[in-house]
């Protein structure tokens, strides 16, 4: 027997690794994340314990990018295997070509401190040709928006938006940005390329896999964040990282693709 479960911090996946082993059962783990300071940092050293435990006494740990496969090996894991995080990606396919230096950019996303909109709204400040729409709500609305208004940035703040109209709405813009301090995936990374959008993201982006690195940022490089931006006025340039990006995604994040391989983990 080969047991699945998953490769969380809590109490209750503890016990359940600790059940199989006492019944010499061998168990996988599945994980995407690679971040164990989220949260109460009271309890960092119970979900490093519980993790370790966990990794250590798996089979085999199975990652969705390639930052959890780091922190993986890091934390002891004996077998590590890499299986790109996948989903419904083809309702979001959308082919588009990209055409002038007027940029269209797009956030999405809670508006909370650990996503750092901030740092686009600072990139954006001083620049032209642009206009920002922040999709999502949260407790930095007000904050970010006196921001906006403080500085005239061309910002939009749309709120929440319906799941199932984000394929339509992908489709009115250039660029996503992600400038995220920690984010286990970031399925937004991948909606966007799906949709044509050229793709900006920092270096704590678990999706940063599908991104050209030199559009990769150092978290908090506000420098950085806006070079970028400014190369991507060239529509040449985006057409082009569309291009790699999409190409990347449907080699390895293909939603049929990551059954299989899952299966073939399992058989072996």
């Amino acid at each position: 027997k080969k047991v699945v479960i998953s490769g969380g911090l809590n109490i209750l996946e503890f016990q359940v690794a600790k059940s199989l082993l006492n019944l010499k059962i061998p168990y996988f783990l599945w994980i995407e994340s690679f971040n164990l300071k989220e949260g109460n940092s009271l309890f960092l050293p119970f979900r490093y314990l519980i993790r370790k435990f966990l990794f250590t006494n798996s089979v085999s740990v199975i990652c969705g990018s390639k930052m959890s496969v780091e922190h993986a090996r890091k934390m002891g894991a004996k077998s590590v295997i890499l299986n790109w995080t996948s989903f419904n990606i083809y309702k979001f396919n959308f082919e588009k070509l990209h055409q002038g230096n007027f940029l269209k950019i797009l956030f999405v996303g809670r508006l909370i401190k650990r996503k750092r909109i901030f740092d686009i709204l600072k990139a954006l400040n001083g620049l032209n040709d642009y206009t920002l729409d922040i999709i999502g709500n949260g407790p930095l609305y007000r904050s970010l928006s006196d921001f906006s208004k403080k500085n005239s940035l061309a910002v939009r703040f749309i709120g929440e938006v319906d799941y199932e109209k984000m394929s339509e709405i992908y489709k009115n813009y250039d660029i996503l940005i992600l400038p995220s301090e920690s984010e286990v995936f970031g399925y937004v990374v991948i909606e966007a390329i799906m949709s044509s959008l050229a793709v900006i993201v920092s270096d704590q982006v678990g999706a940063k896999d599908f991104v050209r690195e030199d559009f990769h940022f150092k978290v908090g490089d506000i420098r950085k964040l806006r070079e970028n931006i400014l190369k991507l006025r060239d529509s040449n340039l985006r057409n082009e990282l569309v291009k790699y990006s999409k190409e990347l995604v449907l080699n390895y994040a293909k939603p049929e693709d990551w059954v299989n391989r899952f299966l073939e983990v399992l058989k072996d």
